[in-house]
């Protein structure tokens, strides 16, 4: 079972969560840093311009009407400048003035204002809180003007309620989680369903497809699900068609190689009425065989694999066809049919030479193999629109429509025409579909009007 801190879940909810609480204590700092009473020079500003406006009636209903009326006045113009102003006596006191901040008592203001000329200033600024005074003497007695300007909480409470600060705080907080839960479920969740999905394909499920609700999405993960899914699709088809050619090879080799043991065995003890020599004949026959579909398997895994395509080159391929068709009318003669070519003087591609001309050796050796004795196969190139277009056409036995779609699959055989015994081994097609298919083009076989069977393949003039 994997730990909470193992769990990229609870991982990326923690960040979260850290990343809600740097915010807020940023958002704390920088309010407090840019409150309006929290600059030295702006509460410095607001207290002098209060004294200035206030200051010289203060002094005047101090003069005229009693303490008490100035300190009315005082109190009326602080609460709507948003600030203390008081009078202080500094030789005797009086009762009811406003309080000054814990840090500044009446008796260091006092000391303070004694301490400086009459008609000057002292100003204290002790965050949270600024504080002015200004020396003077009215009738003979020393008095000072006391402003008194304190920064306002960030997070203050109404009706006097300590617990509704900490609940806002709560609410905060709990509004931030669930955000932040939610935030990291919709990230991990598709994650994890991913890891299911690549977890089974590593087991051998290779039926395991990521839920159609993260490969729908329309973002990155969304892309990342829909490549999970084709390359489990490649794989699964990789992997069916490896253990269908296993067991095609195992199936195809198990027969040559029981005949070449009961050859072996026969030419051994000599218990049989055939001469050495037959039996020699017998057993190079079905060496070759055996040789020559190995020869072929080889070729047709190498173009299964092979990606690069760095050594392509121009190809003539009339001249090609004039080479193949060389080379494969002795088998036609021995075939007793005949093969006529119809081609252009020359017609050029780019592609690999080595690929192209094994898929038309192929296609016209297997037309040879089945067409009747004493008809002509008929191998014909030309171009159309920008393609090559390539057909083979014998006078053999045809395919039933239904097996014509497996005629490029590996050992593939109709039973009524490719018999093992009469067939070779089943790869010649394969092996030229998958050469047409590595130069981007296009194989299909059609059965013949008249009888017979037709095998044409397109390709891009420009690769």
């Amino acid at each position: 079972m994997k730990m909470p801190g193992s769990n990229l879940f609870f991982r990326i909810l923690l960040w979260f969560l850290a990343a809600l609480l740097l915010l807020f204590a940023l958002g704390v700092a920088t309010a407090y840093l840019t409150h309006e009473g929290f600059s030295r020079s702006s509460a410095q500003s607001d207290l002098e311009e209060a004294f200035s406006a206030v200051g010289g009636r203060a002094v005047e209903l101090l003069t005229t009407a009693g303490y008490q009326e100035a300190k009315r006045y005082l109190d009326d113009e602080g609460r709507e400048r948003k600030m203390g102003l008081m009078l202080v006596p500094l030789v005797k006191g009086i009762d009811g003035h406003r309080p000054t901040p814990p840090d500044f008592p009446l008796n260091r203001v006092r000391r303070l204002a004694l301490g400086i000329p009459p008609g000057s200033t002292d100003f204290i600024f002790n965050r949270p809180f600024s504080l002015l005074i200004e020396r003077l003497d009215i009738d003979g007695e020393a008095w000072a003007l006391v402003g008194v300007r304190v920064m306002r909480p960030l997070f203050h409470t109404r009706d006097d309620n300590p617990w509704r600060g900490v609940l806002q705080l709560l609410v905060i907080l709990i509004v931030g989680g669930a955000a932040c839960w939610w935030l990291a479920r919709s990230i991990a969740r598709p994650i994890r369903k991913l890891q299911e999905t690549v977890s089974g394909l590593a087991e051998g499920d290779l039926t395991r497809r990521t839920p159609g609700s993260i490969a729908s999405r329309r973002d990155e993960m969304g892309d990342l699900a829909r490549n999970v899914n084709v390359m489990a699709e490649r794989l699964e088809e990789m992997v069916t068609a490896q253990r269908r050619l296993i067991s095609d090879v195992s199936h195809e080799l198990r027969s040559p190689l029981t005949r070449l043991g009961l050859a072996l065995e026969l030419a051994e003890t000599k218990k049989t009425s055939l001469d050495r020599k037959t039996l020699m004949e017998k057993i190079g026959r079905e060496t070759e065989h055996i040789r020559s579909m190995v020869n072929q398997l080889l070729r047709l895994s190498s173009m299964e694999t092979e990606k690069q395509r760095a050594q392509l080159d121009n190809v003539d391929m009339s001249a090609l066809l004039a080479e193949v068709a060389d080379d494969v009318n002795i088998e036609a003669e021995h075939a007793e049919c005949r093969l006529a070519v119809t081609k252009p003087e020359t017609l050029v591609t780019v592609g690999r030479k080595d690929l192209l001309r094994s898929a038309l050796e192929n296609i016209i050796r297997n037309a040879l193999h089945y067409t009747e004795k004493g008809t002509t196969v008929e191998a014909t190139l030309r171009s159309q629109d920008g393609t090559i277009l390539f057909s083979v056409k014998d006078r053999g036995p045809g395919v039933p429509e239904r097996d014509l779609a497996n005629l490029f699959e590996p050992f593939y055989r109709v039973d009524s025409a490719r018999a093992r015994e009469t067939g070779g081994a089943g790869l010649g097609l394969a092996i030229a579909e998958r050469a047409v298919r590595f130069h981007k083009g296009s194989i299909s076989a059609a059965n013949r009007k008249g009888g017979g069977l037709v095998v044409s393949f397109s390709l891009p003039l420009e690769n």
